[in-house]
């Protein structure tokens, strides 16, 4: 038995948002080469203005492909499996791992899992951000599993 959950929400695609998105492309292009044709120096203002444009251009068109821009720089998921129990909320949080072998006990109390370790340390997994069917899907998983470890859990 496993869940995985990509905590990263898709976008819906948007023509809109891909059609500002090459407007901004068509004038970050059209700015320099306008330059070039009427012999102006390109000066660092004008690379600069193009650059912001042509940046704006890229994450509008990557948001309304449906892709979320946060991918770009990180992931955000939840993973449990037979083996260890994996998650990362946000794409700068480190990610926290911890096997089932390892674990004593699992408590739900205030909208967060409270993981007893067997050397005596406790890890707190925040699920406040989740939404609630998610959350009942990772609690109805952890018991199926913890009572097939022999995990003592309470949710």
């Amino acid at each position: 038995m496993q869940y995985y959950k990509d905590l990263l929400k898709e976008n819906k695609r948007s023509k809109f948002r891909v059609f500002i998105g090459l407007s901004f492309l068509v004038v970050a292009v059209a700015w320099v080469t306008i330059k070039q044709t009427e012999n102006e120096p390109i000066k660092m203002f004008d690379w600069i203005y193009s650059g912001i444009f042509a940046l704006n251009a890229l994450v509008h068109t990557i948001g309304g492909l449906g892709y979320p821009i946060e991918g770009l720089f990180g992931k955000a998921f939840i993973k449990i499996d037979a083996n260890t129990i994996e998650f990362k909320f946000g794409i700068f949080e480190k990610e926290k791992t911890v096997n089932w072998e390892n674990i004593r006990a699992i408590d739900y109390k205030a909208n967060q899992l409270l993981i007893a370790k067997n050397d005596d340390s406790h890890l707190t997994i925040v699920l406040s951000k989740l939404e609630y069917s998610m959350v009942q899907e990772i609690k109805n998983i952890l018991t199926a599993l913890a009572n097939k470890k022999g995990v003592k859990v309470d949710v």
